[in-house]
């Protein structure tokens, strides 16, 4: 990890990010995703896709 210059802000994380394994390309997915990804939260990584979405 690098060092922190004096006065360089740090960033931590403080609360679990919302995450999920759903697959987008399933049939009941495509017809709506969104239920399923707006529960989870406002930004939500897709552990599948090693991607986020933005679902709100």
């Amino acid at each position: 990890m690098a060092e922190q210059l004096e006065g360089e802000l740090s960033m931590h994380a403080t609360l679990p990010l919302p995450t999920s394994d759903v697959d987008l390309f399933a049939d009941d997915v495509l017809h709506d995703p969104y239920p399923a990804l707006r529960e989870a939260g406002p930004a939500v990584r897709l552990t599948t896709y090693d991607a986020w979405v933005l679902p709100r």
